[in-house]
């Protein structure tokens, strides 16, 4: 089933989302990051809307187009620092419709809860310096990359 959002503009919705993603999406296993398959992103770009899945039996991802905007997200990357304001401003301004992108924006903001806000804000000016438009993706593989290098040294460190 997909839910349509009120959001009509000449006949055609603006938001659409499909409650059985298993056929939407290109299983990446991150919600954070999901990808649509090829024919649900030309039948978007046809009728220039947005799909926005929600995850497998799932039906209380519906409403994340409806109770967030973009502000919450970038008052939230505010107080993390102003990198990782700079990143959410981008990931925002990424997709044709925002709230595309607001899944994205979650899960980076999230990332400060499992390595810090300060390695977070670090890793934005760091993605920043290489790119004018990092993505979540990219930010979350940095930290990864970083931690790894971290539990090697400390192995060293014991051994």
């Amino acid at each position: 089933m997909i839910t349509s959002k009120r959001n009509c503009s000449a006949g055609v919705t603006r938001i659409l989302v499909p409650d059985n993603t298993r056929t939407a999406v290109i299983h990446t296993h991150d919600w954070y990051a999901q990808e649509l398959n090829t024919i649900y992103h030309e039948m978007a770009e046809q009728y220039n809307t947005a799909i926005i899945p929600a995850r497998m039996r799932a039906p209380k991802d519906e409403p994340l187009t409806n109770w967030q905007n973009g502000n919450k997200f970038r008052n939230w990357a505010q107080r993390i620092g102003t990198n990782t304001y700079k990143v959410v401003n981008v990931i925002l301004a990424s997709q044709r419709v925002e709230q595309q992108s607001y899944r994205s924006c979650i899960g980076l903001l999230k990332l400060a809860d499992k390595y810090s806000a300060q390695r977070l804000e670090a890793t934005c000016q760091k993605a920043l310096s290489y790119t004018a438009s990092p993505s979540f993706k990219s930010i979350k593989n940095i930290l990864a990359a970083g931690r790894i290098r971290m539990l090697r040294s400390l192995r060293l460190l014991i051994l």
